[in-house]
């Protein structure tokens, strides 16, 4: 009991010397009969973790969250009672802004994404479409200094060039994702459908698509760092590429998992956790029995999505390293668990409803120090630091 302490100290003091270490919870309600609330919670110098801010009512729910680490900046599409875009500032831990958007009538959302398109700066922005050759881009200006109601526009269908993106969260999630595909006329020009194909400027070299056709393809991450996209098919094969932004240079992603893996970005490094099939052999994700049976406040059962799926999470989460192409492997023999946050040389992750921090070294990942114990950490699924 004493060693636990001492790491739980250890923790706090490596987590504090940063600043202070905050959660955001929330699970969009896109997959699920009901909604769920969200929230920001702050990890205390006593290891606790106090909720310091409800930000979505659970009657309200969220449609989708999207977050944009490089601008420190969260995105919360409120459910349709509310039908608001909120936006969490990371520096004042806090909403900075909240607006609804106009009403088009006969229109139905179809994508989201968020975007850093160069004059405006920082956008939520999504797809409504009312019939095939009826299809409107919107874009929502993230600066609060902005009043809501100069805070829309119509777009053009190129403004989705500018689209970031930060990979999975959690092992629910139920985001919205850009349509995309490939320039039927250009072989390997990845492109974006929004009404029309828009080519996203990446353009995927022939010994990188030599393989049988994998006819879905989705945006996996899209940061200053990398380019990284998803094909697969049906039957469970995919494969994912990384563009290096540095060097321009095509890579296959290393981490070996026999269905896709759920991968977010985190400057340098992206993380994996790692997925398997369901089989009579492999029936259970690791540490099932202790998930949460029935909804809560903040998500749904924690088993339902993995068992609609067919599949397992073994609880083998990793790092990729993409300066130095060196994975580390993360063990936590628990299949409810991920990366909330990398942030200088140090991991911090969630395991059912502890949290965890490790460095990162020469070495790989280093002992996990635990954090915290709450049961909000089970709903947390990203992470950030106020500085």
């Amino acid at each position: 009991m004493q060693i636990k302490r001492l790491f739980l100290i250890e923790g706090l003091v490596v987590s504090l010397a940063f600043g202070q270490l905050h959660l955001l919870t929330g699970s969009p309600d896109e997959k699920h009969p009901q909604s769920f609330a969200s929230a920001l919670y702050r990890l205390e110098e006593d290891g606790t973790v106090k909720m310091t801010a409800e930000l979505v009512p659970e009657d309200v729910g969220t449609e989708w969250i999207g977050v944009y680490n490089e601008s420190r900046k969260a995105v919360l599409f409120l459910g349709y009672k509310d039908g608001a875009v909120l936006v969490v500032d990371f520096d004042k831990a806090a909403i900075v802004k909240k607006c609804k958007p106009p009403e088009v009538r006969g229109m139905s959302l179809i994508y989201s994404w968020l975007a850093d398109a160069p004059v405006v700066g920082p956008s939520f922005e999504w797809l409504d479409s009312g019939s095939v050759k009826d299809n409107l881009v919107t874009g929502m200006v993230l600066d609060p200094s902005v009043p809501c109601e100069r805070s829309f526009a119509v777009l053009p269908p190129e403004a989705v060039q500018y689209m970031v993106a930060d990979g999975r969260a959690g092992p629910d999630d139920g985001s919205s994702r850009v349509g995309m595909g490939f320039d039927p006329e250009e072989p390997g020009n990845v492109t974006a459908f929004v009404g029309k194909h828009v080519a996203l400027g990446y353009k995927i070299p022939p010994e990188f698509r030599s393989g049988p056709r994998l006819p879905y393809v989705s945006p996996l991450i899209n940061d200053s760092q990398v380019f990284a996209i998803g094909m697969s098919d049906r039957q469970g094969n995919y494969q994912y590429l990384i563009f290096r932004k540095r060097d321009k240079t095509w890579h296959t992603f290393p981490v070996v998992s026999e269905r896709r893996p759920y991968v977010r970005g985190f400057g340098r490094y992206i993380s994996a956790a790692e997925v398997k099939a369901r089989t009579t052999r492999n029936p259970k994700s690791a540490g099932q029995d202790k998930w949460r049976k029935v909804p809560g406040k903040m998500g749904p059962a924690t088993q339902a999505n993995a068992y609609e799926l067919g599949i397992v999470l073994p609880g083998r989460l990793y790092l990729y390293d993409v300066d130095t192409e060196r994975v580390l492997p993360i063990t936590t023999n628990e299949g409810d668990s991920e990366v909330l946050l990398v942030e200088n040389n140090v991991v911090y992750y969630r395991v059912n409803d502890q949290l965890f921090s490790a460095f990162i070294s020469e070495k790989g990942v280093g002992h996990p120090r635990l954090l915290a114990t709450d049961e909000a950490i089970r709903d947390a699924h990203w992470a950030f630091m106020k500085h």
